[in-house]
């Protein structure tokens, strides 16, 4: 009978170790799909988020509106979150240029908390069918962040 018994309990271990790695596989595929309630990344899989929390003066960043062209030319569409005083997102909101570029203000708590943990003013993120792929912080991005 403990015979029968041991190899019973073995299987039943790797059973309940298997469900729980899947489990923390599933859990962090949530945490690294984005979250957009006005926003369907069914209908545009291949973006450029960009993030701009407050307008920067400094020449130190990128211009959205640039990065925003550089993100159509590449056939990607771009979405802007920002505040309303950030600079250039509210300009771009008004000037509706293309279909491929959507504005969001204001740029919500949960994207702040995520993509800012330091000082930056602007962040530009590599979308893929909802999840990241690639960021870049206060910088221009290089080539291969567009492909």
């Amino acid at each position: 009978m403990k015979r029968l018994l041991q190899p019973l309990l073995s299987l039943a271990l790797v059973a309940v170790c298997v469900s729980f790695a899947l489990g923390l596989i599933r859990q962090s595929r949530r945490e690294n799909m984005l979250s957009i309630p006005t926003y369907s990344w069914d209908a545009h899989p291949n973006a450029i988020v960009i993030l701009q929390r407050s307008s920067s003066n400094c020449g130190c960043t990128p211009k959205i509106s640039e990065m925003a062209m550089t993100g159509l030319s590449h056939g990607l569409d771009v979405l802007v979150m920002a505040n309303a005083d950030a600079g250039e997102a509210p300009a771009l909101q008004k000037a509706n240029l293309s279909k491929s570029i959507s504005v969001v203000m204001p740029l919500s708590t949960a994207w702040k908390d995520r993509f800012f943990p330091q000082k930056q003013d602007l962040v530009m993120v590599r979308v893929r069918n909802g999840k990241v792929i690639k960021v870049v912080q206060n910088g221009v991005p290089p080539e291969s962040f567009f492909r």
